[in-house]
């Protein structure tokens, strides 16, 4: 158990850190529009832009778990993810 929570720290740390650059342009829209609704309710711009991609990380264990099962880098198996997830229109499924 103590060595599945450090990968899945590690790799969860990884994500957040490139999350942007494996995100096809429906998710980064999707994002842009939170971002839009937190400004507009006067959410300070660096906490909106911190929160505003936060859903793309709602699946970030199963990229992570799938990543170490496939020993791949977490963002090759996060560009995969999601870019099956626009394909497949199931984006909305998962958040």
């Amino acid at each position: 158990m103590k060595s599945y929570i450090c990968v899945s720290q590690n790799g969860i740390a990884e994500l957040m850190s490139s999350v942007n650059k494996a995100l096809s342009n429906h998710y980064l829209g999707d994002a842009k529009n939170w971002l839009r609704c937190y400004t507009d309710e006067c959410v300070p711009e660096i906490l909106a832009l911190k929160t505003s991609g936060l859903v793309n990380l709602y699946s970030g264990l199963d990229i992570v778990r799938i990543a170490a099962h496939r020993k791949c880098q977490v963002l090759d198996g996060a560009k995969v993810y999601f870019t099956v997830g626009t394909r497949t229109r199931s984006g909305s499924l998962r958040a």
